[in-house]
């Protein structure tokens, strides 16, 4: 299901009017959802990411966390 407020012309009148899709963007919102949903389902950065991939910040354990168990810094 896809709920999008829609209008004929922002111009007219109303609350809703203003903030809604007129009929040409609401139907390339749904065709970029269609996109999207016709991935494979796999997240991976995109070729263009990869060139920042030096700037990335992350955290990797070669362990599982125990409950409330505390990460500290380890020098």
């Amino acid at each position: 299901m896809i709920e999008k407020h829609f209008t004929l012309d922002r111009t007219m009148e109303g609350p809703d009017h203003v903030a809604s899709l007129e009929p040409g963007e609401l139907l390339q919102q749904i065709r970029n959802i269609e996109l999207a949903l016709s991935g494979s389902g796999v997240k991976a950065p995109s070729s263009s990411n990869l060139k920042y991939q030096h700037k990335w910040k992350s955290i990797h354990l070669n362990r599982n966390l125990t409950k409330n168990e505390v990460l500290t810094e380890m020098i």
